[in-house]
């Protein structure tokens, strides 16, 4: 799972070179294209590690892995990435909802923002991928809030759900 972490984030990484913009202007955009591809590489690694703590505290379950990592390796650009994220977020969800560790509102529906909805070969604008980044990053933060707690006091592992 950590190798598929590290490959994400390499994947979100060479994407760099891949993604235009009709205005684009190296001096200014090219950092900002590079922090929005950390930030959503960094969202791909925060989900596999909640699915990872969901493995430790619930191992006879089956795991929400199953051709995802085949998912996310023929990612074309950022704006799939997270759409992978939030498929990804959204079977971690249902299983944790199933689970008990999340209720309420959190378990009334798979979360399924507006720009999910979007024609998936568009390329968004740095702005609108910050935007939507952050917006998925609350939720994933909030799951692995609840479950890698559990499961670093259950692996023994202090720095279990480390991202940096």
């Amino acid at each position: 799972m950590r190798l598929r972490s590290i490959l994400f984030t390499a994947i979100a990484t060479s994407l760099l070179t891949a993604c235009t913009t009709p205005d684009f202007d190296p001096d200014t955009q090219t950092a900002d294209l590079f922090e929005v591809s950390i930030e959503i590489g960094r969202l791909g690694v925060m989900t596999d590690q909640a699915g990872d703590a969901m493995s430790v505290l619930a191992p006879n379950r089956p795991s929400a892995d199953n051709d995802l990592e085949s998912m996310a390796g023929a990612s074309e650009d950022l704006f799939q990435q997270l759409n992978y994220v939030l498929f990804r977020y959204n079977i971690l969800q249902i299983q944790a909802c199933d689970e008990g560790w999340l209720s309420g509102e959190d378990c009334k529906g798979s979360y399924l923002p507006g720009w999910a909805k979007k024609d998936k070969t568009m390329q968004p604008d740095l702005a609108d991928l910050r935007r939507w980044g952050e917006d998925l990053q609350a939720r994933v933060v909030a799951l692995r809030t609840i479950v890698c707690p559990r499961a670093a006091d259950v692996t023994g592992d202090e720095f279990f759900c480390a991202v940096e």
